[in-house]
C-alpha cells in the first residue's frame, strides 16, 4: 500500500500534463483543420451527399476520442509515472523516453479501439431475452483486435514525432528552469 501511495505522490505531474496536453491540442487542431479543409473542398466541388457534414464532424470527434485522447493519456501516465523527463538526462535518454511514452499511448489506443470494436458486435443482436447470450464469431473478435492494432500503429507513427519534439522542448525548458525536487519514475528505480 505504501508503494501505491508513493506512486501517485510523485513529482513531475505538471510537466507530463503539459507535454500530453500540448500533444493532444496539436493533434486536435490538425484534425479540426483537416475537417474544415475537407468541408471546404466538398462544398467547392459541390459533391455533397446527404448528411455529409454530420458524418464528417462526428467521424472527427470519434477519431479524437478513440485514438488521440487515449494516446495523450498514455503519454501523460508514462511521462509522469514510468519515465519522466528530467534536466540531468542526456538527449538520447530524452528521445528514448519520449518513444516509450508514444509506445504506451499507442498500446492504450490499441486496447481502447479493440474494446470498442468488440463491444460494437453486441449492437443489434436481438431482443433482450431472445438472444441473451449471442455467439460471437471468432473472426469478429479477430477483426476487432486487428482494427485496434491498426489504430495503435497509426497513432504511434503519426503522433510519436510530435511526442519526441515535445519531450525535447520540455528537456530544454527544464535546463533553463531547474526543478528544486528530484523527479524519478519507475524506470529510474530499476
Amino acid at each position: 500500500m505504501r508503494r501505491f501511495a508513493s506512486l501517485f505522490g510523485r513529482r513531475g505531474v505538471l510537466a507530463a500534463a503539459g507535454v500530453a496536453g500540448g500533444v493532444l491540442a496539436m493533434v486536435v487542431v490538425q484534425e479540426l483543420l483537416g475537417s474544415i479543409a475537407s468541408t471546404a473542398l466538398a462544398s467547392v466541388n459541390q459533391v455533397l451527399p446527404p448528411l455529409y457534414f454530420d458524418t464528417l464532424w462526428s467521424g472527427s470527434i470519434v477519431f479524437v476520442v478513440l485514438v488521440q485522447l487515449p494516446m495523450a493519456v498514455g503519454v501523460f501516465f508514462c511521462l509522469w509515472l514510468i519515465a519522466p523527463i528530467a534536466a540531468e538526462l542526456r538527449l538520447a535518454h530524452v528521445i528514448t523516453r519520449a518513444i516509450l511514452a508514444s509506445g504506451v499511448g499507442a498500446a492504450l489506443t490499441t486496447v481502447v479501439t479493440a474494446v470498442r470494436e468488440a463491444t460494437g458486435m453486441f449492437s443489434g443482436v436481438g431482443s433482450l431475452f431472445s438472444n441473451s447470450f449471442p455467439a460471437l464469431p471468432v473472426d469478429g473478435i479477430l477483426q476487432a483486435v486487428l482494427q485496434g492494432l491498426q489504430h495503435g500503429i497509426f497513432a504511434l507513427l503519426h503522433i510519436a514525432p510530435l511526442v519526441i519534439l515535445a519531450g525535447i522542448l520540455l528537456w530544454l525548458w527544464l535546463h533553463k528552469h531547474p526543478s528544486r525536487h528530484a523527479v524519478s519514475g519507475m524506470l529510474d528505480e530499476v
